[in-house]
């Protein structure tokens, strides 16, 4: 007499279940492959030349990030997920900061020429904008390449 138990296949729903949610769950991830966001960050037309920029997602389980503001007014941010976002932007951190570049042109000999021109410089603009509260900067994040370019005003 063979007597066969509901275990194993009470078992192997649950392995199912828990694949299908694997998989599901992995699904959602490669939605966030390749994102990327670029754009450029002017204070009344004029380049903001330092500084940071940092999206703060509505979706909570969504990972803020920061990136740097380039010194010809560009950014570069990685989101970590998709949808809409907050956005704050300071230069405030690199008030005060100073310093030079060696540049060596291509083909040429002796001393370095010293240089400021690849070098952030301080653009004050509204504290309002430091603070995704305040500063009314928002981008919604989609599959793949974004760009959003963002003009300051007072």
């Amino acid at each position: 007499m063979i007597i066969s138990s509901p275990r194993p296949r009470s078992m192997a729903v649950v392995f199912m279940a828990g694949y299908v949610a694997f998989l599901i769950g992995c699904g959602r991830g490669n939605d966030t492959k390749n994102l990327i966001l670029t754009g450029k960050i002017t204070y009344k037309g004029s380049i903001v030349s330092g500084g940071s920029i940092k999206l703060i997602p509505t979706d909570t389980k969504i990972v803020p990030v920061t990136s740097q503001i380039n010194p010809n007014g560009t950014y570069s941010v990685v989101p970590t997920g998709l949808g809409d976002m907050k956005v704050a932007i300071e230069t405030e951190s690199i008030k005060g900061q100073t310093g030079a570049a060696y540049n060596v042109p291509a083909g040429k000999q002796g001393l370095p020429e010293i240089t400021d021109a690849n070098m952030p410089k301080y653009v004050a603009i509204p504290g309002k904008y430091a603070n995704e509260a305040s500063s009314g900067l928002t981008v919604t994040i989609q599959k793949g390449k974004n760009q959003k370019d963002f003009d300051l005003t007072d």
